[in-house]
Formats: structure tokens, sequence, C-alpha cells
């Protein structure tokens, strides 16, 4: 009998050999791991942005006020917390507002409390109001700039 191993227990040796090495290279790679204080791990992050929505605004909202105004205009979409409704309001443009700068006080802002029941209804219904307060030249700028008009990101 010689004392040869078989090829196989060669190979397995070659291999434990191997496996050793790198248990050997990633106990010395090892780095303690640090817990981190709970407090971090839980802070709130701030807003990203001041402007964005509070309350997603339902796309069909949007749609009626890109129909009947156009999509230069913005909107804020905020609910009530008493009552089933929501507190709509369109931010009209400084090139279609119609109000002096001294009584505005920055935006031109025209809100409405409106039901969830009226809903789309009552939006469009409040969209109608407001073009028709802007005046019949404001109105047909509104009309003319839709094709060209696009809702700010």
């Amino acid at each position: 009998m010689s004392t040869q191993k078989a090829p196989i227990w060669a190979a397995v040796d070659k291999l434990s050999e191997r496996l050793n090495v790198l248990e050997i290279k990633l106990n010395t790679l090892a780095v303690p791991v640090v817990p981190t204080p709970v407090e971090s791990v839980f802070t709130p992050t701030p807003p990203i942005n001041d402007t964005f929505p509070k309350y997603p605004i339902p796309p069909d909202f949007i749609t009626v006020v890109d129909e009947v105004l156009n999509k230069d205009f913005g909107i804020e979409c905020d609910p009530l917390p008493d009552t089933p409704a929501f507190n709509f309001k369109i931010v009209v443009p400084e090139k279609y507002s119609n109000t002096p700068k001294e009584k505005r006080n920055g935006a031109d802002v025209r809100s409405k409390v409106i039901t969830y029941s009226e809903g789309a209804v009552g939006v469009r219904l409040w969209c109608d109001k407001v073009l028709d307060n802007l005046g019949a030249d404001i109105k047909f700028r509104i009309t003319e700039d839709r094709p060209f008009a696009n809702r700010p990101i």
C-alpha cells in the first residue's frame, strides 16, 4: 500500500488550506461594528421643498383647471378637519391678475370651500367664476394662452 493520497483527498486538503487562508484574511479585515445611537436613526427628515403640496390634488381637479383656465394657474387643495370639505385655492399668475399689487400682499389667491360631494363639478363652477371675475380682456388672453401654457413642476 502506498502512502500517497488519492487525488480526491489531495484536492480536499488543498481546498482546506485555501479556506484557512481566506478565514485568516477575513478575520484581519473585519471591522468592529459600532452601534448607532437610536436618536440618529429615528430623526425626521426636513421637508425637501416648502412649495411641495401637503395634500395631493386629484387629477380631475387639475384637468378642470387646465380646461377652464390654463396650465399657468397654480392649485392648492387643503382638507378641512371638521367638515367633509376642502379649501380649494386658485393661484392667479401675476400676468393675469386684475387686483392691484398693494392689495394682494404677494400672490393673487382665490379660494373657496368646496364639499367632497361637489367634487370636480364644484371645482369647475369655481374656475368659471374666477375666469368671469378676471374681465373680458384677461379672459381672452387666458384662452389664447391655453396651447402654450405649461404647469410648473
